[in-house]
């Protein structure tokens, strides 16, 4: 079962702020934060995600790392 968009919404908060912190910027933030939620919907998985919050700050930070490397 993919992640709703109720589970993206209330994890986003936490997802700015470790995307923030990592990357320095607000603008660069959100981007990460809505790259993260673009992999979250589009992921075909069978398996259900058990702890959607922790999937999500896993997408993000590498999100994060992936735009820091570039």
């Amino acid at each position: 079962m993919p992640i709703t968009a109720e589970e993206f919404e209330t994890a986003r908060p936490r997802l700015l702020s470790v995307a923030h912190r990592m990357l320095g910027s607000a603008q660069d933030a959100q981007d990460a934060v809505q790259s993260a939620w673009v992999r979250a919907a589009t992921t075909r998985s069978s398996a259900a995600v058990e702890n959607p919050p922790a999937w999500l700050t896993t997408v993000t930070a590498r999100v994060c790392l992936d735009e820091l490397r570039a």
